[in-house]
């Protein structure tokens, strides 16, 4: 191998250290993944909590880039957005019995 090959090898090396670290600045740290995880248990919690049969059993689940693991720090603000979907078990039987 020569000189050059060795040289722009070792660049490409270099901007992918950079990249990965820029890119592990823009994720949510490990404790606000653990709040946000809270915030959306406790949305279901309270949504089971009614009388209506239908919501005793819902799940509230992550969905879009926090499921995935894509989340990308938002620019100029200090929140990020979490994309969530309820899950209901026997909605399609309830819907029929009414």
């Amino acid at each position: 191998m020569n000189y050059i090959t060795e040289r722009a090898q070792l660049r490409q090396s270099q901007l992918a250290d950079l990249i990965e670290e820029a890119c592990q600045h823009l994720e949510p740290s490990s404790y606000q993944r653990e709040v946000a995880q809270q915030r959306y248990e406790g949305v279901g919690d309270w949504l089971s909590q009614y009388d209506d049969p239908l919501l005793a059993e819902i799940a509230i689940r992550l969905q879009g880039s926090v499921a995935i693991g894509t989340t990308v720090k938002p620019i100029g603000i200090a929140e990020y957005d979490v994309d969530l979907v309820a899950h209901v078990p026997d909605i399609d039987t309830a819907a029929r019995d009414a």
